[in-house]
């Protein structure tokens, strides 16, 4: 309330009122003391917690809250059990610092036999147990345990077992067959040249049991090891060197091989097959453009019947068939020309022949008999055609006229 006779305004503080500005009753006076700063005078005073950033800081800023020190809190000052699972909330301590050895194998729970604590996971994660393999026996896909070392050693000395044993010398010279009783992995040595069960071997070969009790005779069953080989010929399997340019070009060296570069380099071009060069062979293409000329052997097409006909080509062969056919054609239609002459009526006859040429010899003879007539015979001016004069009027076909050039 307000009262205006002294223009003050007061408070009831449960039993009377009191004027806003009376102090008494509230405290003066602020002394400091230890962790405690009191700043500032009169009515304004300012106390501040002052830690002794040994055990306890705070964080910076006029709000700073107050904090345990990055190791202020020691094993000693810790009793055994005094802090139980339930007092720590999540999330309540996010950083915990151990002392070295702080931790002991006696403060540990119990861990299961064979067992470790860690994590061996792909990724960063809560450490769990993670079980320690005694055998290796079976194939461990998932990698969620550990071996022991004996363990591994088992492991390893088995599998070298297994390698199988150097058990001599074998003659593929004396044996037919590959060696019995064998197991997994011996090996033998090739001491004689020879061949086993179709397999050719030289002298430093291997062979290999490819599984326990092999076959005597399925190669199957062994691995052949070539591991020695000599000079190849062309009865023994062997190393060979690569020719060069100029070997193969030679082509007199016996030893060695040819490579696709040599048979491009030795190969005669288009141009170079119609050469006389010794150093190339010839494809077939080459073969090909290897005509024969009047001036040059060679390769020839032979002509057809048409081309021989006509008479134009000067490339390609006339064969005795198609020469027959030209020459019988030719005879038949340009070197002579027959007809026959007589109709019972007419005693002039004019023979078209189409030779062009006045050079023609003519006979005329009896069908009936063959005997050669004497008629008058006169040779057109155009050179076609000849005029033959009879006496009388000859029959149907009587006579036949051969005009020849």
């Amino acid at each position: 309330m307000f009262l205006e006779s002294d223009n003050t305004p007061y408070y009831h503080d449960g039993s009377k009122w009191v004027a806003i500005n009376d102090t008494d009753g509230l405290i003066t006076t602020i002394n400091a003391g230890g962790g405690i700063i009191v700043t500032g005078s009169g009515q304004e005073r300012k106390v501040t917690f002052d830690p002794d950033n040994n055990t306890l800081e705070t964080e910076a800023g006029d709000q700073g809250k107050a904090r345990i020190k990055n190791l202020g809190v020691a094993t000693q000052h810790i009793k055994d059990q005094n802090i139980t699972n339930p007092k720590l909330s999540h999330d309540a301590v996010h950083t915990v610092n151990i002392l070295d050895k702080a931790v002991t194998f006696t403060k540990m729970q119990d861990i299961p036999s064979m067992t470790v604590v860690g994590n061996v996971s792909a990724s960063a994660g809560s450490p769990d147990g993670v079980l320690i393999l005694t055998s290796l026996d079976e194939i461990i896909s998932a990698h969620n345990s550990l071996a022991s070392a004996k363990a591994v050693k088992d492991y390893v000395d088995n599998l070298v077992g297994g390698i199988g044993s150097l058990m001599g010398g074998w003659s593929a010279a004396s044996n037919n067959n590959f060696p019995s009783g064998a197991s997994k992995g011996d090996y033998w040595y090739i001491t004689d040249d020879g061949t086993i069960q179709g397999i050719e071997f030289v002298e430093g070969d291997v062979i290999i049991a490819n599984t326990n009790s092999p076959s005597v005779s399925d190669p199957s069953d062994w691995i052949a090891l070539k591991t020695k080989r000599g000079q190849a010929t062309t009865t023994k399997l062997g190393l060979v060197k690569l020719a060069t340019t100029g070997e193969a070009r030679a082509m007199e060296n016996a030893e060695k091989a040819l490579t696709p570069s040599n048979l491009s380099d030795v190969r005669a071009s288009n141009e170079e097959a119609q050469g006389s060069s010794h150093e190339r062979f010839v494809t077939p293409q080459g073969l090909h453009n290897r005509t024969a000329t009047t001036t040059r052997r060679g390769i020839a097409e032979l002509a057809t019947q048409a081309e021989v006909n006509q008479g134009t080509d000067n490339q390609r062969i006339v064969t005795p068939a198609t020469l027959h056919v030209f020459v019988s054609d030719f005879v038949g239609a340009y070197g002579q020309y027959v007809a026959n002459m007589g109709n019972g009526s007419a005693t002039t006859f004019t023979i078209t022949h189409g030779f062009d040429t006045k050079d023609v010899v003519t006979e005329v003879f009896s069908n009936a008999t063959g005997e050669t007539v004497l008629v008058d015979t006169v040779r057109a001016a155009n050179g076609n055609s000849v005029i033959v004069n009879f006496c009388f009027a000859p029959s149907s076909n009587e006579y036949r006229i051969v005009i020849r050039k």
